[in-house]
């Protein structure tokens, strides 16, 4: 658990057991690392599922009913999708919940609150009214102005999409950095399958996304097998092929 925390991030958490509960006082963590290992945890359909099931009946002859304690999800709040509240003695009542509105994902982490539902529905209405989810880049051919070898000839996998406020649409910054142009004047069927650069995009200086890019030959460039052939037996035969 502990190696799983530090490879997402969780620089502030120690487990000292698996269930959670108070056997040592130094088994601590905090709220922006219980919302890392949401993020993390949510990536998980098995999870996410048992995360946003109000009530289960298992089957068979001795038919047990689970009611999900999270009150969020059952009755308060509409766009609720999962969470897990919390009580020990020594971190009181804690509570990690998930919603969802117009494609914009956000978790709130609140402990030691007594007031948990509200703050958690007034913490999500303040986001969803603030932030909105802004595409960076679209998947397909990079329109930007680049260096004259890759002009119209570098591809963006995937869209690159992000949550901002206004403020935060207003200072962003992108910026390319790509590798130095082959001698050769191509690249290899190796490295067509590799990034041959990187798109950024910063806020105030700190990045806070990017996406790899890669060469795509124009189809104009490209030639088929007979082509190919034709250029290799007139190489042979000392032919100037036109």
């Amino acid at each position: 658990m502990n190696q799983k925390a530090e490879e997402i991030g969780m620089s502030n958490t120690l487990f000292r057991n698996p269930h959670g509960l108070d056997t040592h006082s130094d088994h601590l963590s905090s709220a922006f690392d219980m919302a890392l290992l949401t993020k993390y945890a949510m990536e998980n359909e098995t999870y996410k599922k048992v995360s946003s099931t109000k009530d289960y009946r298992t089957k068979g002859d001795h038919v047990r009913v689970f009611h999900n304690k999270n009150r969020l999800l059952t009755e308060k709040y509409t766009y609720s999708t999962g969470g897990k509240t919390g009580y020990t003695k020594l971190a009181k009542r804690t509570l990690v919940s998930t919603a969802s509105k117009d494609g914009l994902d956000l978790i709130t982490v609140t402990l030691n609150d007594s007031n948990d539902w509200d703050d958690h529905m007034n913490l999500f209405n303040w986001g969803f009214d603030h932030f909105e989810i802004k595409t960076l880049v679209e998947a397909g051919k990079l329109t930007s102005k680049t260096d004259v070898f890759y002009e119209g000839k570098l591809n963006v996998p995937h869209a690159v999409k992000f949550p901002l406020s206004k403020q935060e649409s207003s200072e962003l910054h992108s910026s390319l950095t790509l590798l130095e142009p082959p001698h050769a004047g191509t690249f290899t069927s190796t490295q067509l399958t590799e990034p041959v650069g990187k798109l950024s995009f910063t806020i105030n200086g700190e990045e806070i996304e990017s996406t790899p890019l890669y060469y795509d030959e124009p189809q104009g460039e490209k030639k088929t097998f007979w082509q190919k052939m034709k250029q290799l037996l007139s190489f042979i035969a000392g032919v100037n092929p036109s």
